[in-house]
């Protein structure tokens, strides 16, 4: 039997059972509500079974659009976790308590990177920095605890100096992770920093 036999021979099957179906329908319910009853586990396991496929198959899809669509999921994700900042706070914190091996990880990473950079910078530099700019962050306007962030990443071989450092808070330089953004306005003439320039 070659295999579009078979393949015919499964779809006139389909066919008999549908109409079996239709015509004894009442009959095909009360046998189904039946096994139900007799077989709760095995109807359990059925049931998570086929909700956790869909699940898989929906985190699949997601990812897939995410994928596709990089700076428009990440636009999102930037304008719930603004909307939603102790949520997202939250969200943070519960991840890197349920991640302790790789929050220490990549503090290794980052501190390796740093040690192999030229420049550094001193806390009484970072404090004069930020009270320049009104002890704010200066991507949400906040008088949050501020922490010093690398205008140009590390991780793209950003310096490790003052003059590639802005004042975030945590959230914010969170949320900026690796990208290049910089924030720094100078207060007085609300021009671009000369930093940037040196950065």
């Amino acid at each position: 039997m070659t295999e579009e036999q078979k393949e015919l021979n499964k779809e006139r099957a389909r066919l008999r059972t549908r109409e079996w179906y239709r015509a004894n329908r009442e009959r095909a319910l009360a046998r189904e509500a039946e096994y139900r009853r007799n077989n709760p586990e095995k109807v359990k396991a059925c049931y998570t079974l086929s909700r956790s496929k869909k699940l898989e198959q929906y985190k699949a899809k997601c990812k897939e659009w995410q994928e596709d669509n990089r700076e428009k999921y990440q636009a999102s994700k930037d304008k719930w976790a603004k909307e939603n900042r102790d949520k997202a706070n939250a969200s943070i914190a519960n991840w890197k308590a349920a991640n302790p091996d790789k929050v220490l990880e990549g503090t290794r990473l980052r501190r390796a990177r740093k040690a192999a950079l030229p420049g550094s910078f001193t806390q009484a530099e970072f404090i004069e920095l930020c009270a320049k700019y009104g002890n704010i962050c200066l991507c949400c306007k906040l008088p949050e605890k501020l922490t010093a962030d690398h205008v140009i990443p590390v991780k793209h071989g950003g310096r490790n100096s003052i003059d590639n450092i802005q004042p975030l808070c945590q959230s914010c330089n969170s949320k900026k992770h690796t990208k290049s953004t910089d924030y720094r306005i100078d207060p007085t003439t609300k021009e671009i920093d000369a930093y940037q320039e040196a950065a």
